[in-house]
């Protein structure tokens, strides 16, 4: 294990595997905490995944540590992989050392939802934001994001775009005024942007040829549906010289495909 200043790097849990009979240090939350006898049970969560760790009555100090711990608090531990064929992943964390980084007070929403049990209102959900996020499956809206637009950059990068950074408030509304928001700028009107069309016009009359932008787009539109949103992120791209439509049709499906091959 790499140290630095005598200090034990972290490891995330994806990585754990190939370090059995190694020492480790993982930091996250605790998601789950249980007893069997004079074992002391711990489901240690990162943004990687989770891991089983485990704390004996012969290591006392820390064994009383893991008694007092919360759901959700965050804590820095250090122990021994150790292969265990009736653990998750089949290899446990037997704790040597614990630092509690964050004690968690009780929580006023649950992270890991009950079998049994539905989802909690939503309301209440995005009262406690922060923590409804930390449940792995939000978290995997966000990782297949990512890997989508890592997808479009590659396809823009590969094939010559040109990204371009267009402002989100502009001095005249872009779209017909009734569509638009429109905001007090110092002592003048804004609004906010509807569109990038314009700026994406304005670098084709500059020669840029290929250009592609991503930014937030804002609509004032009342939400009758889930597909009226009044502010997204949006993906906008143009091409010059074109001979049809059939041009952007396939530039858009390979975009597509190599979005989605990510």
């Amino acid at each position: 294990m790499l140290k630095s200043k005598d200090i034990m790097l972290r490891t995330h849990v994806s990585d754990l595997k190939g370090k059995i009979s190694e020492q480790v240090r993982v930091e996250g939350f605790v998601q789950a905490r249980r007893d069997q006898g004079g074992i002391k049970f711990l489901v240690v969560r990162d943004v990687t995944g989770t891991v089983q760790a485990i704390v004996t009555r012969q290591n006392g100090e820390v064994f009383d540590e893991v008694a007092k711990l919360t759901l959700e608090s965050v804590i820095d531990l250090t122990g021994m992989i150790k292969e265990q064929k009736q653990a998750p992943g089949g290899f446990e964390i037997e704790i040597e050392a614990l630092k509690v980084l964050s004690v968690a007070e009780p929580l006023p929403i649950p992270v890991v939802e009950e079998k049994s049990g539905g989802e909690v209102d939503a309301a209440l959900r995005f009262d406690y934001r922060w923590l409804d996020l930390r449940k792995p499956e939000k978290l995997k809206i966000f990782k297949v994001w990512t890997a989508l637009e890592k997808g479009f950059r590659k396809y823009f990068s590969d094939n010559g775009y040109v990204q371009v950074y267009s402002p989100s408030i502009m001095g005249t509304a872009s779209e017909g005024g009734s569509e638009v928001f429109e905001v007090q700028y110092f002592d003048r009107k804004g609004y906010l942007a509807q569109s990038p069309q314009f700026y994406k016009q304005l670098a084709q009359s500059a020669g840029f040829e290929k250009v592609f932008m991503v930014g937030p787009v804002f609509r004032a539109e009342p939400s009758f549906t889930t597909r009226h949103m009044t502010e997204f992120t949006g993906w906008d791209f143009e091409l010059s010289y074109i001979d049809s439509h059939e041009d952007i049709m396939q530039a858009e499906e390979a975009m597509l495909v190599e979005a989605f091959k990510n």
